[in-house]
């Protein structure tokens, strides 16, 4: 016995179906696919990648994102902040 296989919807409409409402989901998910945080100083949800901790030595506190990180190191005249 040979089966033919089609396209994902002629062979199982109900797997075609449950895969577009999983895929639609995902994207509520942040950070599932990318490491990522939240920064404490803007509240964005940032990759990792540039955070440094609020303290020194440990991430218990929180980290801010490198964006924050650029301001806190290097002050604009007049500051934003």
């Amino acid at each position: 016995m040979r089966l033919e296989m089609g396209p994902l919807n002629s062979v199982r409409p109900t797997m075609a179906t449950h895969f577009r409402e999983a895929t639609e989901r995902c994207k509520s998910h942040a950070g599932v696919t990318m490491p990522s945080f939240r920064c404490v100083r803007c509240k964005c949800t940032k990759l990792i990648k540039g955070r440094k901790s609020v303290v020194k030595g440990t991430g218990k506190f929180g980290y801010h994102c490198a964006s924050c990180v650029d301001e806190i190191e290097n002050p604009t005249p007049g500051g934003s902040r």
